[in-house]
């Protein structure tokens, strides 16, 4: 009987040892961090395109017109980078007084922040025979932007020819 009380007991202080060094293990674990950065996922590019000016009327009895406008990219984040943007050009009335309009389609990489200009020429046919007060009308749009398309693809701005003598 004795036996099985020195047992029972010495089984209990091997436990009571081994249990205590395993919670001891459990509130002193240390871990280093060097550098102190955390990664929880990646940081999604948010450009915002504008065109400036998005309505522009010129008064002209020429037959070629020059017009600008601003592609500003309205992002505040150094990643925010308008990618590979790219515009359309078309005629939305007066196609009739219409032969072509000249640009480069590609404007490019436009930082945070920042505004490239992208410039179009308009050649009109028949332009002399035109009554006064007369339009045709333009549709520049963005067909591309690589970092945040759904955002920016389909961004307008208008431009319009009105025939003055």
């Amino acid at each position: 009987m004795r036996k099985l009380i020195f047992g029972c007991l010495a089984l209990a202080v091997a436990l009571a040892v081994g249990h205590s060094g395993a919670l001891n293990a459990w509130f002193s674990d240390v871990e280093v961090s060097s550098g102190n950065t955390f990664t929880a996922g990646t940081w999604k590019a948010k450009p915002s395109l504008s065109l400036d000016p998005d309505d522009a009327k010129v008064e002209t009895g020429e037959r070629s017109v020059s017009h600008s406008i601003w592609v500003s990219n309205r992002g505040k984040e150094e990643i925010d980078v308008a990618a590979n943007v790219e515009l359309n050009v078309s005629v939305v009335e007066g196609e009739e007084k219409y032969v072509s309009v000249s640009y480069d389609p590609e404007v490019g990489h436009i930082p945070a922040g920042e505004a490239k200009d992208f410039s179009l020429v308009v050649q009109l046919i028949g332009w002399e025979g035109a009554s006064e007060g007369e339009e045709v009308k333009l549709r520049i749009e963005v067909t591309r932007e690589d970092n945040w398309s759904e955002h920016n693809v389909g961004r307008r701005a208008h431009f319009t020819i009105i025939k003055s003598e």
